[in-house]
């Protein structure tokens, strides 16, 4: 459910505005919503943990989540909802074929799950 919905925000969003200025203020919004819980951990990471958070939020969100909202913009939320829906078998490909990773009956189930929710939403 939260995944369709997922879906149909980045579609809504992409297509409101000018540019990415609803990405902005959602990505703004989840920021205050975790700050009471970052602001306590803040002062206890280094150097290199400080890079790595600033690595998985470009390559995290700021990269994946500008490309559902443009997504959203140029196409519908049937197509969007029909690329997700290949997200989690794709990631299972590359897990078990680049890092070698073991993939086990729960992934495949929940590969299974996500996929549905992306086709239903289609």
């Amino acid at each position: 459910m939260c995944f369709g919905l997922y879906t149909l925000f980045a579609d809504r969003v992409g297509k409101t505005g000018t540019g990415l200025d609803g990405l902005a203020l959602s990505v703004t919004v989840a920021a205050l919503a975790t700050s009471p819980v970052s602001i306590s951990h803040a002062p206890h990471m280094s150097a290199a943990q400080w890079g790595i958070i600033a690595a998985s939020a470009v390559l995290g969100v700021a990269i994946p989540y500008t490309m559902d909202t443009l997504s959203g913009r140029i196409t519908s939320a049937r197509v969007v909802g029909t690329l997700f829906s290949i997200d989690p078998a794709m990631s299972v490909i590359i897990a078990a074929l680049i890092l070698r990773q073991t993939i086990t009956a729960v992934a495949v189930i929940g590969v299974i799950v996500v996929s549905l929710a992306g086709a239903l939403l289609v």
